[in-house]
């Protein structure tokens, strides 16, 4: 499912940067939940820099202010919402996802 948002995103993005592709990425994960009725939810991402802007820890990048306001949007409609940094290296499983999306490219889900 990562690889599958990742592709998506950097679609969607035209290639952009890393930043605009993660945060990309979160806001097509909370917008299918949120289309799927969820509305606890924990999200987990390796972009510390993205997790940080989420949590208002860190000033946002004018590079993903309109992603970050579309995925605030999206929270609001939440019953609960959290934003958790995790390490790439105990993200194996998302990582292989991924490595395999980008080797034999396509939409997987």
């Amino acid at each position: 499912m990562a690889g599958w948002f990742w592709l998506v995103a950097r679609e969607i993005c035209g290639g952009g940067s890393v930043l605009a592709i993660e945060a990309e990425a979160i806001r097509e994960a909370l917008l299918v939940c949120v289309q799927g009725g969820f509305s606890k939810l924990e999200v987990e991402s390796d972009s510390l820099q993205i997790i940080r802007m989420l949590c208002g820890k860190w000033k946002v990048d004018f590079a993903v202010e309109s992603i970050i306001f579309y995925i605030k949007r999206l929270v609001a409609q939440c019953q609960h919402c959290i934003f958790l940094f995790t390490p790439r290296l105990c993200n194996k499983a998302a990582h292989k996802i991924a490595a395999f999306v980008l080797r034999v490219g396509g939409i997987h889900t």
